[in-house]
């Protein structure tokens, strides 16, 4: 259930309690310290290729079938419509980029695509 006054809580210790990695997940984290589970990569895969691209490239030719979700870090794929466009650094894998394209392509062409098509 969504509470108001623990939304309020948040708000007013957003400004006392620092973010490890300055995100929203790493305040959450501390807030929550003792009280979270760290899922399995394979439920939160991060689509950016970092500093090992040729180690990450050949996982996700290799086992991307084991991967239930996949993280959209930094540039996401609905805010641009080709590689080129949002790959500026080469930290994005072109297979999940593809993957993502393939799928959004279908949801239009079903009619299940809340984003524009």
């Amino acid at each position: 259930e969504p509470s108001t006054s623990l939304f309020q809580a948040l708000l007013k210790r957003a400004a006392l309690v620092p973010s490890y990695d300055k995100t929203d997940q790493g305040f959450l984290n501390e807030i929550w310290v003792g009280r979270w589970h760290m899922l399995p990569y394979t439920y939160n895969f991060l689509k950016d290729r970092g500093a090992l691209p040729d180690r990450f490239d050949g996982f996700v030719q290799r086992d991307l079938d084991e991967v239930f979700v996949v993280h959209i870090t930094g540039e996401k794929p609905w805010h641009c419509r080709y590689d080129h466009e949002c790959n500026v650094q080469g930290r994005l894998s072109r297979r999940l980029w593809e993957l993502w394209h393939y799928y959004f392509a279908d949801m239009c062409k079903r009619g299940q695509n809340p984003l524009e098509c």
